[in-house]
């Protein structure tokens, strides 16, 4: 866990989880903005290639910078999001996604999202 520090937003508190599990990556982000992004590179591995990235703040256009995606290039994007008046996930967030070639999972649209891994690969669990 870093350190405690005194922030303004609530959301800036959100817990992120980094999960190595042999050669698999995945990050989970809550729902802090960009200027906590340093944070997490100051905690990170030496490979920050993730396989599975929960896209910060709900896909919110203030989630995440183009070099945060640059630096975790994940495989999969999971965007956890409602319905909502904020407009998430913002239209800029899918594009960087799509300029990534990032498989973009949402659970508005997909339900439920399971990924399974065996410290080698990882796979989609099926919808039941």
């Amino acid at each position: 866990m870093l350190g405690a520090s005194v922030v303004g937003e609530l959301n800036d508190y959100s817990v992120v989880l980094w999960l190595r599990y042999g050669d698999f990556d995945a990050i989970f982000t809550g729902d802090a903005d960009t200027h906590i992004e340093e944070k997490y590179r100051g905690v990170a591995l030496a490979d920050n290639r993730v396989e599975v990235l929960k896209v910060p703040h709900h896909g919110s256009k203030t989630g995440m910078t183009e070099a945060f995606l640059d630096w975790l290039n994940p495989e999969l994007a999971v965007i956890s999001v409602g319905k909502n008046s904020y407009g998430h996930p913002a239209e800029e967030t899918i594009r960087q996604l799509r300029q990534k070639d990032s498989k973009i999972l949402r659970t508005d649209e997909e339900g439920d999202i399971e990924v399974i891994s065996d410290g080698k690969g990882w796979r989609l669990l099926p919808r039941l």
